[in-house]
């Protein structure tokens, strides 16, 4: 078993630190856990997490996860973050693997806080 650690970059295990997220077990209680979370739900194809964790204004009709297309992520770092008590921006940076070749992918994304809950509006590339 892997034990050195979350995707989303935590040294804590995936179990500890994610996984409640995607279980329902936890809310995450800020727009960064919950775009961790939703880095790690990338990381494990979890489409349904990031389905609910979509806000419903931007959320794709159909959404779906390719497992076989030969992308991987690889790494996260989180380089802002701005939150309010309802909205949030943040910027991350995340490299891949594409077919062999590496890259990296950076975008700021907005969160909205509805009913308690953070939920993922929409991004910009950088």
């Amino acid at each position: 078993m892997d034990r050195s650690g979350c995707p989303c970059g935590n040294t804590v295990h995936y179990k500890d630190c994610c996984k409640p997220f995607h279980d329902g077990e936890k809310v995450p209680e800020s727009a960064e856990l919950l775009m961790k979370s939703r880095y790690s739900a990338y990381v494990k194809n979890l489409a349904k997490y990031l389905e609910d964790t979509w806000h419903a204004k931007t959320r794709p009709v159909e959404f779906q996860l390719d497992k076989d297309s030969g992308f991987r992520w690889l790494k996260l770092e989180v380089t802002d973050t701005q939150e309010n008590a309802n909205e949030a921006t943040v910027s991350f940076k995340a490299v891949y693997n594409m077919n062999g070749q590496e890259g990296v992918m950076q975008e700021k994304s907005k969160f909205l806080k509805e009913d308690g809950k953070w939920y993922y509006l929409d991004g910009a590339q950088s």
